[in-house]
């Protein structure tokens, strides 16, 4: 599902999946006002506080979920809560992450994308909206983490759908 290279396809937006119990006042939306670039918002069924506040930081508010092609496409790189099934999705889509984890399953989670090279992690809670717009911005600034994304997934790619001669070798040896 690689989208290839983010600069080929001319996309600047940060996508942003996040759960209501992120509260209005959390330094996490003051770091993404810093972003600089557009920023897409889903949220299922956000306050009035939300969505005041990211009217006025100019964010785009997807009312409804987005399929995660329409993402891949439109996205240079994703932030989330650090939930299995969005990182996974983000590795198979080759786009970089920042996982801002709330609990210790998705601590674990934001850990893997840093080991993977393919973006950074960091606590929601008791740090400052500085250190959450770094690591955003270290992902969507520097390309080491888009490359890496990218490389990620077409190992994903390769190893599901392996080449027809391997898959010809496997089914040979097997009698």
């Amino acid at each position: 599902m690689s989208t290839g290279d983010a600069a080929d396809r001319d996309v600047n937006e940060i996508f942003v999946y996040s759960y209501r119990t992120v509260p209005a006042k959390s330094p996490f939306w003051a770091a993404l006002s810093t972003a600089g670039c557009p920023v897409r918002i889903f949220m299922d069924n956000p306050s009035p506080e939300h969505l005041a506040q990211w009217a006025v930081a100019g964010h785009i508010v997807e009312p409804r979920p987005l399929s995660f092609e329409r993402i891949a496409r439109q996205a240079k790189m994703v932030v989330c809560h650090g939930g299995h099934g969005f990182i996974s999705s983000s590795m198979m889509a080759g786009l970089p992450t920042c996982a801002v984890y709330s609990d210790l399953e998705k601590r674990l989670n934001g850990e893997a994308v840093v080991r993977t090279g393919t973006g950074a992690a960091v606590n929601l809670f008791g740090v400052t909206a500085n250190e959450i717009a770094n690591a955003i911005h270290a992902v969507y600034n520097y390309d080491i983490y888009s490359q890496r994304a990218r490389t990620i997934s077409n190992e994903i790619d390769r190893r599901q759908y392996p080449s027809l001669l391997s898959a010809l070798e496997s089914a040979w040896y097997s009698l």
